[in-house]
């Protein structure tokens, strides 16, 4: 049985540690995207309900000035409506809502503790997510 020249005991280890060590980043940046991703969602989710929820906040004076024409959002209590939804559903979220007549725009910001990918000092990784809706009373019926 010959001897090897020129090879140490354990020349391998080396190698293998940096493999693991680079499985386990590889398997910490799947896990924080995919925090990260559904973090992104709920935002989508809150802000598009929250959204609808303030564009059902019809004007009724105007409404009931002129049935006819086309509904128009209350702004203050559209945006206090959309607010209040997302609170109600996430209380640590940051939420902006702005309203004209026409539209509701309401932005979703959650803040996502990553687990093991964190920049420095930054314990938490903002998310935001935008969602908007219009007023809508129904269908008018035609008849045959």
């Amino acid at each position: 049985m010959p001897v090897l020249r020129g090879r140490a005991p354990a020349q391998a280890m080396p190698w293998f540690m940096a493999a693991v060590l680079l499985l386990i980043l590889c398997l910490g940046m799947i896990e924080d995207g995919m925090l990260l991703f559904a973090a992104h969602r709920r935002a989508e989710l809150l802000a598009e309900g929250a959204a609808r929820a303030g564009a059902s906040q019809l004007d009724a004076v105007a409404a009931r000035g002129d049935p006819t024409a086309v509904p128009r959002i209350n702004i203050a209590l559209a945006e206090e409506t959309a607010r209040a939804y997302v609170l109600a559903q996430q209380p640590d979220a940051d939420v902006d809502a702005s309203a004209n007549p026409e539209t509701i725009v309401v932005t979703v910001a959650l803040p996502v503790p990553p687990t093991i990918l964190h920049p420095p000092g930054q314990p938490t990784i903002d998310v935001s997510a935008d969602g908007t809706a219009h007023p809508f009373v129904g269908q008018a019926y035609a008849e045959p």
